[in-house]
């Protein structure tokens, strides 16, 4: 029987019960950064050397550096509370590893029977398609904005099989829900696209971002980190 939508403790449960440690690592990060695939096992994966602690307001955290996918790596924080958030310590022991997480195809086969029955809905969406004719070797000749090369499908509302992307799903919901976050923590937090978020920033800070997009800057991050770190620091009955 399939769960739509599971909550996150039932995700948090299936992830740690995993009897083989990497995976589980592996799952357990991307859930908590709100990750995509490529930035856990793929091209923007995490630099060991970067995680740290970190004082904010006070609090003891965990700060993660995470490159963004689909943002061109750029770097966003995310800070975990160590108080309040039961995984923290762990992953940043992990992290310190010099190879902590396995090649993304395993964390993909092992997804398969982790998430078994679970699924996520997926909203509306265009979906642009090769005209017959236009092969994979001949690709490169196709012009994006010439309609005789491709075509757009619409595709219609559906659920989808949990696989690993749903886990940035089901932290979103989980951090706007259970923690109060806005657009702009989000933003912040996952990575999302959000001029706005950078135009709440001092100039100064902003061309520090633009020049550091690269390299890290815990003092920057941990800055950025500030506008949505209070709202992590509280118990949560999920």
């Amino acid at each position: 029987m399939s769960e739509r939508l599971p909550g996150i403790n039932q995700v948090r449960e299936r992830i740690y019960n995993w009897h083989e440690d990497k995976v589980r690592h592996a799952l357990m990060y991307q859930l908590m950064i709100c990750g995509r695939p490529s930035e856990v096992t793929g091209k923007y994966k995490p630099d060991p050397n970067a995680v740290t602690l970190v004082k904010i307001n006070k609090k003891d955290a965990v700060l993660f550096p995470v490159r963004t996918a689909k943002r061109k790596g750029k770097l966003r924080p995310v800070a975990l509370p160590i108080k309040h958030e039961p995984w923290a310590e762990e992953l940043y022991e992990v992290m310190r590893e010099k190879n902590p997480f396995p090649s993304g195809r395993t964390v993909l086969r092992r997804t398969e029977k982790i998430f078994q029955g679970m699924s996520y809905p997926i909203e509306e969406y265009d979906k642009t398609i090769k005209k017959e004719g236009y092969g994979d070797y001949f690709s490169f000749l196709l012009d994006e904005k010439d309609p005789n090369t491709k075509h757009v499908e619409k595709v219609e509302a559906h659920w989808r099989e949990a696989r690993r992307h749903f886990l940035r799903h089901v932290r979103a919901m989980d951090l706007m829900n259970n923690y109060g976050f806005n657009g702009l923590d989000l933003a912040v937090y996952g990575g999302w696209s959000s001029s706005s978020v950078e135009q709440q920033l001092p100039a100064i800070t902003q061309r520090y971002l633009h020049l550091m997009a690269n390299e890290v800057n815990i003092g920057i991050l941990t800055r950025m980190a500030e506008r949505y770190f209070p709202k992590l620091c509280k118990e949560v009955k999920t």
